[in-house]
């Protein structure tokens, strides 16, 4: 079986993955709602030291939608923390009741 690089990006690119799309979703939520992580409060993106990345507030993972309610920017810190909890779940984690 071949695994060259070109195959791996294509599944990506079918499974939604697209750099471009990513990309573009990133600066599109960017300019509607400001350049902040939702989370902790801190800038992100362009002209700062914090990558922007896209994060679903309900997961996919608990049948969370792929659709602008449900999608926020958040520094790739707080994205890696929360990973596939709810907000809820998250937050209440942050501050320490569990």
């Amino acid at each position: 079986m071949n695994t060259s690089l070109p195959m791996i990006a294509m599944a990506k690119k079918k499974a939604g993955h697209h750099p471009d799309r990513v990309g573009r979703k990133v600066k599109s939520i960017g300019n509607l709602w400001g350049w902040w992580c939702a989370y902790c409060g801190n800038p992100v993106g362009p002209g700062t030291s914090r990558k922007a990345t896209v994060d679903h507030v309900i997961p996919t993972s608990q049948n969370g939608k792929t659709n602008a309610a449900n999608e926020v920017l958040a520094c790739n810190s707080c994205n890696q923390k929360k990973g596939d909890r709810s907000l809820l779940q998250f937050m209440l984690e942050r501050c320490g009741v569990t």
